[in-house]
């Protein structure tokens, strides 16, 4: 049986990059983001699978993963571009030293976990875009 995890745009605006940012919350959870001051390479926003509360204010957005099994990330978004965004994979050791990173700019990939990981986080990255709406 597979599981599915519904990955939402981050609640708390720590969680993303809200200077000069345009950000509209819909009743249908989607999300309509515009920067166009936003450089490329910048991260538009970020989910984790584990957090410090007290220093970040951040809670956890992420399922606990199994170190050496094969998932499948899709995203569902809309903009003005083709290629608007990247998604950075970034596996952590228990010392919190990045092990391994997995970017693609496809809407669907699968990915392994390395073996030593602990925790995970996930950023959204911007290519080029002047808004998103993210579902």
């Amino acid at each position: 049986m597979n599981k599915l995890f519904i990955i939402r745009w981050p609640t708390n605006p720590k969680a993303a990059y809200v200077n000069g940012a345009t950000i509209r919350y819909f009743q249908n959870k989607n999300v309509y983001y515009a920067n166009e001051v936003l450089s490329p390479g910048q991260v538009i926003c970020s989910w984790y699978s584990e957090t410090d509360y007290m220093g970040s204010g951040l809670l956890p957005t992420l399922p606990l993963l199994s170190a050496g099994k094969k998932y499948q990330l899709s995203l569902r978004l809309k903009s003005d571009n083709v290629m608007p965004v990247q998604i950075s994979l970034k596996f952590l050791d228990s010392n919190k030293n990045v092990i391994a990173v997995n970017r693609s700019t496809d809407m669907h990939f699968d990915f392994t976990v390395p073996t030593a990981t602990v925790t995970y986080q996930i950023e959204l990255i911007n290519l080029n875009h002047k808004w998103l709406l993210f579902d």
